[in-house]
């Protein structure tokens, strides 16, 4: 696979220090992981990788998540920032043939995790979204709201039955 022109913009034009914790017990290195990694280290120097064996620092993860995390997670850090990146994030499985075919679906979302995980850490100012609440709107699909979470947007709902105005941080409202 090739790296989008998006994520290659985003890691080239680091110039902060950027930590990616490889939480994984040695010899259970996933190959797709690992290459993903080396890409992005390829392209920045800015980018670190550093293997965390969850046998030999069974503590190390809570540092920044309360979550058991499994084999292969990835734990991305810039300064004060973090964001963990679950393995059951990078390889999604579809779920929703299996009633009727048998059958699901794993797809590869590793680079959008990654390259997601890295704007969340090294950006200083996330934009807010509110969504209405309160007199009967419908609530947004989860596929949506991933979407907009992946994009590194703070979607928060909002009631102006309890509110009287809309938050000033609030660059936009659904």
């Amino acid at each position: 696979f090739t790296l989008s022109q998006q994520t290659k913009d985003i890691v080239k034009s680091l110039d902060q220090e950027v930590d990616i914790y490889y939480i994984c017990e040695a010899g259970q290195e996933d190959s797709y992981v690992e290459a993903l990694l080396d890409r992005y280290v390829a392209m920045n120097d800015n980018i670190k990788v550093i293997k965390k064996d969850p046998v030999v620092y069974p503590s190390f993860a809570s540092k920044y998540t309360s979550d058991t995390l499994s084999n292969n997670s990835l734990i991305v850090v810039c300064g004060d920032r973090s964001r963990v990146v679950g393995y059951n994030d990078i390889f999604v499985t579809d779920y929703s043939n299996y009633y009727t075919t048998g059958k699901t679906s794993t797809s590869f979302d590793g680079e959008s995790q990654l390259t997601s995980a890295i704007g969340y850490v090294t950006s200083e100012d996330l934009p807010k979204v509110y969504t209405l609440t309160g007199h009967g709107e419908k609530s947004l699909s989860s596929s949506f709201s991933n979407a907009i979470s992946k994009e590194n947007i703070d979607l928060e709902e909002l009631s102006l039955v309890s509110q009287e105005k809309v938050p000033e941080d609030a660059q936009c409202l659904i």
